[in-house]
């Protein structure tokens, strides 16, 4: 038996453990994640263990009773390929997994690799009207909503060239088009990466 064997056995109970709750929270239907603050992908080790990381070997564990909020769900993972994202963040290419939508989300994504890790959500008007806030009755709205919650933990700034409108954050990235609204929750990308994957999913956008 080597002498680093345990140490590997340890990191993947570790990350068995984050992945299933972060999908036990994800399935609750709660959007917004506070992560750790983003570092740069330089400063990463590969086999770094980071809180809220979500593994790419294991598979969600949906909670029972978790459907989608409206008829018609969108696959949240086809809007990014695995070539974009290798070029974004670099190195091992990232794995997307489905996870099961509630609330306002009609489709959600976990993106990993060794190097990084964030979600993705997407909504529709239907779906955002589907929670039943009056105040948040659509994607424009839905994006006013992200800026005046990420407020409370940093300073939101507008970006310019992407979609209809979009915000960034510490936290994350959120944009819209249409009808149609996106938000990106950093686990492990720096601010740069996560502009340029929103800017890829919303062109992505049909």
């Amino acid at each position: 038996m080597s002498a680093d064997r345990p140490v590997v056995t340890h990191t993947r109970l570790v990350s068995a453990f984050l992945l299933r709750a972060a999908c036990f929270v994800l399935a609750a239907g709660c959007t917004t994640v506070s992560p750790s603050s983003p570092s740069p992908a330089s400063s990463a080790a590969p086999n770094q263990t980071v809180q809220s990381q979500v593994a790419p070997s294991e598979s969600p564990v949906p909670s029972e009773g978790t459907e989608a909020s409206v008829e018609a769900s969108l696959d949240a993972c086809a809007l990014l390929s695995v070539s974009e994202l290798s070029k974004v963040i670099g190195g091992e290419a990232p794995v997307g997994r489905a996870i099961p939508a509630a609330g306002w989300v009609a489709g959600q994504c976990a993106w990993s690799s060794p190097t990084a890790a964030f979600l993705m959500s997407v909504g529709t008007a239907a779906s955002i009207r589907s929670v039943g806030d009056p105040g948040v009755s659509d994607a424009r709205s839905k994006l006013a909503d992200f800026e005046q919650r990420v407020a409370t933990g940093g300073t939101p700034r507008p970006i310019a060239g992407i979609g209809d409108g979009a915000i960034v954050a510490d936290s994350g990235v959120a944009a819209y088009k249409g009808d149609v609204y996106l938000e990106v929750v950093n686990l492990r990308l720096t601010e740069d990466q996560m502009i340029e994957i929103v800017r890829l999913a919303v062109d992505n956008l049909e």
